[in-house]
Formats: C-alpha cells, structure tokens, sequence
C-alpha cells in the first residue's frame, strides 16, 4: 500500500519542511549550498551587473517603490520583471513567463541570424577564419 504523495516537502539536506515546494533544498540549504558552489565559480562581470541590478529591483519591489504591472504584451496579470538595460535596474517591462521567454527566444533568433549574415559576407569578401590564415603562412 502506498501513502501517495507528500502533503509537506521535505528538504533532502536538512530533513525539514522544504519551503520551496517541488525543489531539493530549502531556502536556507540551498543559500549555503550556493554560497559554496559561487567559491569556485565565480560570476562574469556582466553576470555580476545583471545580478546586482535584479536585486536592486527586487528589493525597491519588496518595499513597494516598484509597482507590479500586468504583461505589456498580453495583459497578463502575473507578470515578472524584464531589465532592456542592466544599467538601469529600476527601468523595468513587465512581461509575463511566456511573453518573456518568446522575447529572449526572438532576440536570440536575431542575434543568430546577424551573425550568420556577417559570416557569410566576410567570407564572400575574402576573409578567412584565423586556422586557415595560419596554414597558409606556414
């Protein structure tokens, strides 16, 4: 006879309540296990201005100087924030989960297909990936 599933999450470090529903660890395992993961790998300095401007944003939210607003795109009333630029921390467009993932999906898209284009037409006007220039030399 099985009990069915668990009603109450169990954090698999500490053994209690996990306060973080589906996932391994709890807030507060999880925060030490990161603290330690972060020592041996350290985050890029664009990474480090992303972070710093998410927990800027993050905390004018929690204090309720940032207002939430329903997705721009759809209308959406659960929305979360989206940073066009990490220079601005407060200056935010509130998408829902969807719209913001199509809209890193589409830049994505973009940024693969200029490069595609620049590829193509250095090549067609004469320049060569860096290994070939160097077979040539020697």
């Amino acid at each position: 006879m099985t009990d069915g599933p668990r009603a109450i999450p169990i954090c698999c470090k500490c053994n209690r309540e996990n306060d973080r529903g589906h996932q391994r660890y709890c807030t507060k395992c999880h925060a030490a296990y990161m603290r330690e993961w972060r020592k041996t790998h350290p985050l890029s300095d664009e990474a480090k201005r992303r972070d710093i401007s998410r927990s800027h944003a993050g905390e004018y939210r929690k204090r309720d100087h940032l207002k939430p607003e329903p997705c721009r795109v759809c209308g959406d009333s659960k929305a979360e924030m989206h940073h066009p630029d990490h220079e601005l921390p407060l200056m935010v467009v509130w998408l829902c989960r969807k719209c913001h993932l199509s809209w890193h999906a589409f830049w994505r898209s973009v940024a693969c297909d200029a490069w595609s284009f620049w590829q193509k037409k250095a090549r067609a006007d004469g320049a060569q990936p860096a290994d070939e220039k160097q077979k040539r030399v020697a």
